[in-house]
């Protein structure tokens, strides 16, 4: 008499442990860790058609790729997470996806490529230098974030000067500790907002370069953010402010 496989019993279930759901599961993970992992292939560019937004609105993300760049996809991604996915078509340089606005798509874009051989080993590319979008209508809750409590460690901010004239770009550094638990670096200047970058690796110093403005005069600070699977936020204690005078303002 011959014995039946069990997952060919009648009685039997196969649970996830069994069948697709480990795939899933691990392909999910492994998808998500693209647009944060290491990489080494040339990075290509993003453009986006608009710096800001309104819920509803469908922003364009367009990733120009490196001419002849080894690939079999490429990937957009938003706040070091993955929102899209194509494949790589022959000749095609640009890769264009529309992005429909929420009023959590405040944040931080890019996109890269990957090249996955037919042993399914993975090469990266570096990220594309990311794109900021700012939705209209959450500038409250974006601002928040800057003046908001916080319990993790502070981080550190440097100026590259601490005087300007309209017109020059000033660098902002943000050292944050080593092994923070972060998903995303927030530049404020005077309790709000200028800029948001997502983690990146092992990164410790986050630069963003900032235009001077004859009302940039003021106190600038960053702090880092820790968001989890259940959107819920945990803030750094905010930076040391640094001051930034401009030079031949008449209000100083």
């Amino acid at each position: 008499m011959s014995s039946s496989s069990p997952l060919n019993s009648p009685l039997h279930l196969p649970s996830c442990t069994e069948t697709l759901c480990v795939y899933f599961t691990g392909s999910l993970v492994r998808s998500q860790e693209i647009c944060s992992s290491p990489g080494s292939l040339p990075a290509p560019r993003l453009f986006l058609d608009r710096l800001s937004a309104r819920q509803g609105d469908t922003a364009l993300l367009s990733c120009l790729v490196p001419l002849d760049a080894p690939m079999t996809r490429i990937v957009f991604c938003k706040d070091g997470k993955e929102i899209s996915v194509q494949p790589k078509e022959e000749n095609k340089l640009v890769y264009d996806s529309p992005y429909t606005v929420s009023r959590e798509s405040t944040g931080a874009f890019s996109c890269r490529y990957q090249l996955k051989d037919d042993n399914n080993q993975e090469n990266n590319s570096l990220p594309s230098d990311p794109r900021y979008l700012h939705v209209a209508g959450s500038l409250a809750a974006s601002q928040e974030i800057c003046s908001s409590p916080g319990t993790l460690a502070a981080p550190r901010l440097f100026l590259d000067r601490l005087s300007a004239r309209q017109g020059d770009t000033v660098m902002l550094s943000c050292l944050v500790p080593l092994d923070a638990p972060m998903t995303r670096i927030v530049f404020c200047k005077d309790g709000k907002e200028i800029s948001v970058q997502p983690k990146g690796g092992n990164k410790l110093v986050y630069d963003s370069p900032y235009t001077v403005s004859r009302e940039s005069a003021g106190a600038f600070s960053c702090r880092y953010q820790l968001k989890d699977d259940n959107n819920q936020e945990n803030n750094s204690l905010p930076s040391d402010p640094r001051y930034l005078h401009v030079a031949g303002n008449a209000l100083q």
